[in-house]
């Protein structure tokens, strides 16, 4: 997805890269600054919110990753039918996700869980937005950029609630 991103050739280039299976810098630089990052954040929890932000933080990823998949098209040529038509349809998914997260989510941290899926959620949205302005839709590693933001903006609410 970074390779994607910060490229600055035309739409048609940046989708081809879905076909390439090489690493270039880009990413390399990604994937250590989120290492860092969720690093840093860990390492800053105390110790009453170590396990509750362990268990939370896959759940609101998973959360953000239906958002993402149920308020965006696919970007580029759709192949035969286009995988996240369905979720699209059908928001019930959206649904039953949303109540899920937010049980699980009240149970671990009471009420902050209310601004934090608002936040969440507009993060979702502000990657959404640039990735239609980039690639003009998702792909499935924007799916996983997804996942891997709404952890780190989890980490970074939870870290900042705590102290």
């Amino acid at each position: 997805t970074c390779e994607r991103f910060f490229s600055r050739k035309p739409r048609e280039e940046i989708l081809a890269y879905r076909e390439e299976n090489r690493l270039g810098s880009r990413g390399i630089i990604g994937i250590v600054s989120l290492l860092l990052i969720k690093l840093a954040l860990l390492y800053g929890l105390s110790k009453r919110a170590e396990y509750g932000a362990l268990l939370l933080m896959p759940v609101i990823g998973r959360w953000a990753m239906v958002v993402m998949g149920t308020i965006t098209s696919y970007a580029g040529e759709m192949k035969e039918k286009d995988p996240y038509a369905l979720a699209r349809e059908n928001h019930r998914y959206l649904l039953r996700a949303s109540v899920i997260t937010f049980v699980i989510s009240l149970l671990l941290f009471r009420f902050f869980v209310i601004p934090l899926m608002a936040i969440v959620y507009l993060a979702v949205w502000a990657l959404r937005r640039f990735s239609l302005g980039k690639v003009g839709g998702i792909t499935t590693d924007v799916l996983g950029t997804t996942v891997e933001s709404a952890e780190v903006v989890t980490l970074m609410l939870i870290v900042l609630m705590i102290q």
